[in-house]
């Protein structure tokens, strides 16, 4: 068991990935932090959240993934033992997320019951093997804004969570090219991510004149986007981040 999880970590849970992840989702909620204590609780939470929400969407892409290389856990062996693996470990982060508090332990059940019945209804359905595994996103994000209050109204934290979803579509699309839209579609959820934001909050005076430079230059982008192919899944996830303080002001 332990060399099999040892092997999954290093093939699929690298820190030079997740760690940056996880930064960029607290800074994207921005939790009202009372302490020092405060920011070690919320890493602490979304790393051992997003390790659980990984394993969980390999395991489930175990036959599209069975082809790739380094992907031993789609090896029989190795697959049913991070199974078990994976039901004891998010029963263990259930225990965990109650003790620091009740209600997000209550909504990670209904979180992780309904990911599991989208999974299971749409996950073999034409983008919905891509699009499934981002809901975690918006999820972690919700999460910080209920462990740490910081005085939004309850529109505000579904909708700045919401914009996630746009975002790391976006990211998918320059990413992976067997992830792929129209453009006109591909405009359009640019477009939403920048709505939910200025749904989210009355927006500061530089916001709408940032976010009416981003469509335009994401407009001429979308003509010729081979030349910046290599930045530019980063250089959305950075946009919506920057949009997303800057409604805050």
């Amino acid at each position: 068991m332990l060399h099999t999880l040892k092997t999954y970590i290093q093939q699929r849970f690298k820190p030079a990935v997740f760690f940056p992840l996880a930064v960029y989702l607290v800074a994207y909620a921005q939790p009202d932090f009372e302490n020092a204590g405060d920011v070690f609780k919320s890493f602490f939470i979304i790393s051992f959240l997003l390790f659980g929400f990984r394993l969980f969407d390999d395991l489930w892409s175990r036959e599209h993934d069975i082809l790739k290389v380094n992907r031993d856990y789609v090896q029989p062996e190795n697959f049913v033992l991070l199974r078990q693996f994976l039901i004891g470990y998010l029963a263990f982060l259930l225990c965990a997320v109650w003790l620091l508090k009740t209600e997000i332990a209550v909504a990670f059940v209904i979180f992780t019951a309904l990911n599991i019945a989208a999974y299971f209804t749409l996950f073999k359905k034409r983008k919905w093997s891509f699009i499934l595994p981002l809901l975690k996103y918006p999820f972690l994000c919700f999460l910080l804004f209920a462990f740490f209050k910081n005085g939004e109204s309850l529109l505000t934290q579904v909708l700045i969570p919401a914009s996630l979803l746009p975002a790391f579509l976006l990211f998918e699309v320059f990413d992976d090219e067997e992830f792929s839209f129209k453009s006109w579609v591909i405009f359009s959820i640019f477009l939403v991510g920048n709505l939910l934001l200025f749904c989210a909050n009355q927006a500061s005076v530089f916001a709408p004149f940032f976010a009416a430079i981003g469509v335009i230059i994401f407009a001429l982008i979308l003509k010729d986007k081979t030349r910046l192919k290599t930045i530019l899944p980063y250089a959305i996830l950075i946009y919506f981040l920057i949009l997303r303080v800057l409604v805050q002001l």
